[in-house]
């Protein structure tokens, strides 16, 4: 399992920027600030949201945001990678506090316009930038997605054969490969466990 999905998915995706706006607004914000800050943040997807749950959670995870802490936000699709950087140029001259992006697409384009612009703060799903306090990365701990999965499908396994729970092959993802390994470890040191398992 590669990714979180579904509630699990879209609940840290808005605890993550919901925790940013916090900060954002002074960090000791709460549900019941939500009076108009005259702040703005703003999510540039990295392509169209259209039927994109990943993108989709983001966008709607910032709405909720901004409604609980007072801030105005907006969204902008980029219709084409090429449009990216110009895009996030331009939600930045347009004068946003906080700007959300999203994945590693974002990373060059972003450590150029922070260089540029080393007020602006910037909150970036799925990776960060090391070394830039001005880059706030929401990131996941998918080993620990992988490893519990990894012991699920071993209890409900009924044959001699290994697998991979994940979107992508092992060597593109490695925190899921290493946490199925560690899983796979795990429970051949508990072999006893699932032969009472499977027989009951």
């Amino acid at each position: 399992m590669g990714t979180l999905k579904g509630p699990r998915r879209a609940a840290l995706l808005t605890t993550g920027i919901v925790a940013v706006a916090g900060l954002l607004v002074g960090g000791a914000a709460t549900a019941q600030d939500a009076e108009p800050k005259g702040l703005r943040a703003t999510y540039v997807s990295t392509t169209p949201i259209g039927v994109n749950p990943f993108l989709a959670l983001i966008a709607e995870g910032l709405e909720r945001a901004g409604a609980e802490f007072g801030v105005e936000t907006s969204v902008t699709e980029t219709a084409d990678i090429s449009q990216l950087e110009d895009n996030l140029r331009a939600v930045v001259e347009d004068g946003n506090d906080l700007i959300v992006a999203n994945s590693f697409d974002s990373v060059d384009a972003i450590t150029r316009l922070s260089a540029e612009f080393p007020d602006q703060r910037w909150a970036l799903v799925d990776t960060g930038i090391d070394g830039n306090p001005n880059v706030r990365g929401l990131v996941f701990k998918e080993h620990e997605g992988a490893y519990l999965v990894g012991l699920i499908m071993g209890l409900l396994a009924s044959g001699d054969y290994e697998g991979y729970p994940g979107p992508w092959a092992p060597s593109t993802s490695p925190s899921c490969g290493a946490g199925t390994s560690a899983s796979r470890r795990a429970f051949a040191r508990s072999s006893p466990m699932r032969r009472s398992t499977s027989a009951g």
